[in-house]
């Protein structure tokens, strides 16, 4: 995924200039990609970008030119605390995203991020200070690896563009390779390099003069009871909010495109959506005969968009699993490869997709009856263990390993499971379960 990339430390300019480049090359999948970078004394950042989103060169200055930023992504609804930053005294000269952020970073410190929703990572450079501050929104959509050796901070969209440096040791994270095998993704902060770490959700992040500090600014909670009313209050609320996050997000440029399933959730957003910016396209791929295909294909006819179908080859993986691997660092799973398929072919009909990803998650689609009874925490704790181990087993570990690397490995799916479950505040198991999903899982599969 395209992205922030940087390199900090004492070095001489040209081992920095090399690194910065090497690490825009990780990432920068095609040649079309805009790249803008910046480099001053021991410090280089720089932004791959798919140039539809604040396309304007990066980075973004302030008045006197003491701080800039590099983001990737988005702000939403944010007209309203702007006219307030400006009546403070503070002058746009681009208006966009970034630059509304670095001036409410310049009115508020640290705090600012509070005042954010989106889907964004930003790196804010504080000239004087040669200060370094990077956030990232509430539910770490925009992935963010980083690595602290030698003397230097290295981060970047991909676990690649970290590991390019040739003074970090690479090696493989024995815990995280126990983890993809076990539940088909990592948890916490792990990646596949040891010493390489994904930034957490909701996390500011410093860096001065070799002094790293990362603290979160919000958690995920439930609550642990509810109110209660009649159905149609909970009908008609969920209509409201759902809404609203669709005509939140529908800023791209036309043509705008839909990938639409049978799932209830990207059908959601596509009957949701300001009929203003209709004819909207709309890709469902997969199999013919499939009742997921049978639904897209109903669900557009009623609306009166153009519906366009994909062919999923039973073979694709042979032609798009190294891709696949590369795109995610090996950190996703070949069954959630799928997308790529068709991918291109729909690129070039659309610039803009939207889809139903995390509703399941926000519906609680992973919730089953068996999870919302009382549980004793250690009975919890083995029952979502068992639900979510749905690769190798502990006991085909054996198998699967050396006796010494076994050895090294033994339990540690449980324990790291069990360390991910106790991040969650709440007590009820459902609960539990949708903080897996949302922290855990969702956050890895949006490369």
């Amino acid at each position: 995924m395209p992205g922030l990339v940087g390199v900090i430390g004492e070095m001489s300019p040209g081992i920095r200039d090399k690194l910065l480049k090497d690490m825009i090359r990780a990432i920068r999948h095609e040649d079309w990609y805009q790249v803008h970078h910046y480099t001053d004394g021991g410090i280089g950042l720089g932004r791959v970008s798919l140039g539809i989103l604040n396309p304007e060169p990066q980075p973004i200055w302030n008045e006197d030119r003491s701080l800039c930023i590099f983001m990737e992504g988005e702000v939403y609804d944010y007209e309203g605390e702007r006219r307030h930053l400006i009546e403070r005294g503070h002058r746009f000269h681009v208006n966009n995203d970034p630059e509304y952020v670095l001036h409410l970073y310049e009115e508020y410190g640290e705090d600012f991020v509070l005042k954010l929703n989106g889907a964004f990572v930003a790196a804010i450079w504080d000239v004087r200070q040669r200060k370094l501050l990077v956030i990232n929104d509430r539910l770490g959509l925009r992935p963010f690896y980083y690595t602290q050796h030698n003397g230097r901070l290295l981060f970047g969209a991909g676990a690649r563009a970290v590991v390019v440096d040739p003074s970090f040791d690479r090696r493989v994270n024995p815990v995280a390779l126990v983890e993809f095998l076990s539940f088909q993704h990592l948890l916490g902060d792990n990646t596949l390099f040891q010493g390489v770490s994904l930034l957490p959700p909701a996390s500011v992040m410093v860096y001065q003069e070799g002094q790293l500090s990362l603290h979160p600014y919000w958690e995920l909670r439930f609550p642990e009871t509810y109110e209660y009313h009649d159905e149609e209050y909970y009908i008609e609320r969920w209509i409201t909010l759902v809404q609203q996050a669709v005509a939140r997000q529908m800023r791209g440029p036309e043509p705008l495109a839909v990938l639409l399933s049978g799932g209830v959730d990207s059908r959601n957003v596509l009957a949701l959506m300001d009929r203003e910016r209709f004819p909207v396209l709309t890709f469902t791929f997969g199999q013919p005969d499939s009742d997921d295909v049978r639904l897209a294909r109903e669900v557009a006819a009623t609306l009166g968009v153009k519906n366009r179908f994909f062919r999923l080859q039973p073979n694709y993986l042979l032609h798009l699993a190294e891709e696949g691997v590369r795109l995610t660092d090996g950190m996703k799973s070949c069954v959630h490869m799928h997308v790529l398929g068709p991918l291109r072919e729909m690129a070039d009909q659309a610039r803009v997709f939207y889809l139903g990803y995390l509703g399941g998650t926000i519906h609680g689609d992973s919730v089953s009856p068996d999870l919302l009874a009382p549980f004793e925490e250690s009975v919890m704790i083995r029952l979502l263990f068992r639900k979510r181990n749905t690769l190798f087993q502990e006991k085909e570990h054996e198998q699967l390993f050396t006796d010494s690397f076994y050895q090294r490995v033994r339990g540690q799916a449980f324990d790291s499971f069990q360390a991910a479950l106790r991040r969650s505040h709440s007590t009820w198991a459902a609960d539990k379960n949708n903080y897996l999903e949302a922290q855990e899982v969702d956050r890895r599969f949006t490369t």
